[in-house]
């Protein structure tokens, strides 16, 4: 008999403390073990990206949302028992929160177009494999709102004028998506401030070249 059934039996038997009720299909522990290994992620990508790479990342307010999953995951672990079976609510609680924190960690580095956006299907794959349907499609709801609104903010900003240079930020260029933001092609744009450049400075060294004395 594996695990898994026999806490079924023993659940139905009543014969587990109230501590230790299960009530979902999903141990906290694991959620609070995912959330650690996305803030680990999250972090060290950060502080690579910035201090080693060299590229112009909103790193403060960036680590500050990172530290927000630290405080939770850590007043999950201490106020509750992490070998407790979650309920559904607080399944869609925690994966909730997972999804937004994610979601504003991209409004603040590229948005949707940060490849980094694919993590939005992690707890919906969580959902999938040890909740309810109502859990998952709770999830999924709320991952395509996330994702949606970030697409939103993209195209807000291109029809703006806002699109800045793609802020190096958070894996953009290092993935292979350098300057490409909003629709417009960075490479062509610097290709042709460098030919500008030359040329004025060209005429600039022609000018003072004429205006110098022989």
């Amino acid at each position: 008999m594996n695990a898994s059934a026999y806490n079924l039996q023993i659940e139905r038997a009543g014969l587990i403390p109230p501590d230790r009720e299960l009530t979902g299909a999903l141990r906290r522990y694991t959620l609070v073990l995912l959330r650690w290994g996305a803030v680990v992620g999250q972090a060290i990508t950060l502080i690579i990206v910035s201090q080693l790479l060299g590229y112009d990342v909103p790193l403060t307010p960036s680590l500050a949302i990172v530290s927000i999953a630290v405080f939770v995951n850590i007043f999950v672990s201490v106020s509750l028992p992490l070998d407790r079976r979650v309920s559904d609510f607080e399944a869609i609680a925690q994966l909730g929160f997972d999804i937004l924190q994610l979601g504003v960690l991209l409004y603040l580095n590229g948005g949707i177009e940060n490849p980094f956006a694919i993590l939005f299907l992690a707890p919906v794959v969580t959902s999938a494999t040890t909740l309810s349907k109502r859990v998952l499609a709770t999830v999924a709801t709320m991952a395509l709102i996330a994702a949606t609104a970030l697409l939103f903010r993209d195209a807000y900003r291109r029809r703006s004028g806002i699109v800045r240079r793609r802020p190096r930020s958070y894996f953009g260029k290092a993935t292979g998506d350098a300057g490409h933001s909003g629709g417009v092609d960075y490479p062509k744009q610097d290709a042709e401030s460098a030919r500008r450049a030359r040329e004025s400075r060209a005429v600039a060294e022609a000018v003072v070249a004429g205006v110098a004395p022989r």
